[in-house]
């Protein structure tokens, strides 16, 4: 009897092994990566094409804010109006942030909001050093954020 029980006892091992694998790998997702916990608020934004870099101040940063969520949910503040984005990472540096449902609010003349929503839907890659947050596109243009409350 001790004969069958053991490769039965191997296989429930090894399927638990998996479970937990699968949990922490979906984990990996979102939580730990570094970018949940500040409002990463954008600091300097460089374009490839047309080639261009701008600093943004530190008044005008308020008014474009990213928060991410450990549920894989992000809080946009995009000038005066608000958006509610889903992402996903990986373990490699990818990224991929879906704008969602936005208030419908009239900013005022210059507003940057609908090209900052725009362009964090086009960024593929992030890298975290600290309290500084790079958002990159395919065409190697970023977005430079920091999460320093000052």
């Amino acid at each position: 009897m001790t004969h069958r029980i053991r490769p039965f006892l191997r296989l429930a091992a090894a399927a638990l092994t998996l479970v937990i694998a699968t949990a922490v790998l979906a984990g990996c997702n979102v939580a730990g990566n570094g970018l949940v916990g500040p409002t990463w608020r954008v600091t300097a934004v460089v374009t490839t094409v047309p080639a261009w870099q701008g600093v943004v101040p530190a008044a005008e940063s308020l008014r474009y804010t990213i928060t991410f969520a450990n549920d894989g949910t992000a809080a946009i503040k995009a000038d005066c109006n608000q958006v509610t984005a889903s992402y996903t990472t990986t373990p490699g540096g990818s990224i991929t942030i879906t704008p969602g449902p936005s208030t419908l609010a009239a900013c005022p003349e210059g507003s940057m909001g609908q090209p900052f929503v725009q362009a964090l839907s086009a960024v593929n890659s992030y890298s975290v050093n600290g309290e500084e947050l790079i958002l990159r596109q395919p065409d190697n243009s970023r977005l430079e954020l920091t999460g320093r409350s000052n």
